[in-house]
């Protein structure tokens, strides 16, 4: 998670650490809004939050295409396997460090080798 510098006028607890005042010390982005409402002062901003709205939506866009190419690959590699031999399965476990010991139906080293992915 993202930290934010802030310090407090006056002494103050935060996750169990009392703060004395006009100290600096680091709190979790989510904890921001309710501890300048108890009058933390704002020193730096996390790296997150220094982002324009434009910016958070242009990553957020980015990971959802990012993840949606990677169920693509997925959903294309459970194709291909599917059209495997057992011999071949074995061959593509081998390869890829995947244990299939005392597994000797397709279904079954298949469905081994799926859950790895």
């Amino acid at each position: 998670m993202s930290k934010t510098t802030v310090k407090f006028d006056h002494q103050v607890k935060y996750k169990g650490e009392y703060h004395p005042a006009h100290s600096v010390f680091e709190i979790d982005d989510g904890d921001l809004d309710a501890l300048k409402a108890s009058g933390a002062t704002v020193i730096d901003l996390s790296d997150e939050l220094k982002k324009t709205p434009e910016e958070r939506e242009a990553e957020r866009l980015a990971q959802e295409k990012a993840a949606a190419e990677a169920a693509e690959k997925l959903a294309a590699l459970k194709e291909e396997l599917m059209g495997y031999t057992v011999e071949q399965l074995k061959q593509f476990a081998a390869e890829h460090n995947i244990d299939i010991k005392g597994k000797t139906a397709k279904a079954d080293i298949f469905n081994a080798i799926v859950s790895t992915l």
